[in-house]
């Protein structure tokens, strides 16, 4: 995810699969969390500013791949800077019955 000097705001929607195989049946619920962990900045001058924000995080049973589907939406702006956002670090917790 990138954003250039000449851009202001940018969103993007980051979408994974995570835990093992699980039927519909034997799912109950997943619980997500996300955070930017590489960011990437290159300032021209002062002043600058840039804001990274976590918009939402969702975590649910996906019935094609019968695994959990992560969600993560990142909204980034800047002010004549350019910012790049290359990893997220996750977290969920996956209730299935066994």
């Amino acid at each position: 995810m990138s954003l250039t000097r000449t851009q202001e705001q940018t969103t993007e929607t980051w979408t994974f699969l995570v835990g093992p195989t699980l039927p519909h049946s034997k799912f109950h619920r997943a619980i997500g969390m996300a955070s930017v962990s590489l960011q990437t900045v290159d300032i021209q001058g002062a002043p600058a500013a840039f804001t990274v924000h976590v918009v939402s995080v969702e975590a649910n049973w996906d019935d094609e791949s019968e695994r959990v589907e992560m969600r993560v939406e990142v909204l980034l702006s800047s002010d004549m800077i350019s910012v790049n956002i290359s990893q997220l670090r996750y977290w969920v917790t996956i209730l299935a019955q066994m």
